[in-house]
């Protein structure tokens, strides 16, 4: 009787070729979620760079308003601006147990046309906590309590993209 050969793999043959299988695609698998996560990172760096750039932006325009006076008319006396006059005029102070010229406070008149300061056109800005908090108008806040602990802030920026950030870094 001939003896027929069998065509086939052999059970050492099928591991190893399991073996590098699994291998390659665990090679891929790798490169594939390293490519999600810098494609992330990089994400979050834009989102953080366009953040910054916009609050930026929105810092300098409201800035550049210190001192405005509706008052101001063809003839009137610089001298004469409420708005430059004592603690209505635009200071960098510092906030009590935060970092030396974290917080700037300046007013304009924003609201109304009365040509005086009145107590809800004080504004600032300030550096606490990894973030950019704003002060807007607040009624009840008058020149003697204008300092940068006092009077209602808002975070400007997305704290947790800045924390996230800050301590991937």
């Amino acid at each position: 009787m001939l003896a027929t050969r069998k065509n086939g793999f052999t059970l050492i043959e099928l591991m190893i070729a399991m073996m590098l299988g699994i291998i390659v695609v665990g090679g891929a698998m790798s490169m594939y979620i390293s490519t999600i996560r810098t494609s992330a990172d990089i994400v979050k760096s834009a989102r953080l760079n366009y953040d910054l750039e916009s609050s930026m932006q929105f810092m300098m325009n409201e800035i550049r308003r210190a001192g405005y006076w509706s008052g101001a008319v063809t003839g009137s006396n610089a001298l004469d601006n409420p708005f430059m006059l004592g603690a209505a005029n635009i200071t960098i102070s510092n906030a009590t147990g935060v970092t030396a010229n974290s917080c700037i406070l300046y007013s304009y008149d924003g609201e109304t046309i009365n040509g005086s300061v009145d107590e809800e056109e004080y504004y600032g800005f300030k550096l606490e906590s990894s973030t950019i908090k704003i002060r807007y108008n607040v009624a009840g806040t008058s020149a003697a309590n204008l300092t940068c602990n006092a009077g209602s802030w808002e975070n400007i920026l997305d704290t947790d993209n800045i924390e996230t950030r800050i301590s991937e870094r």
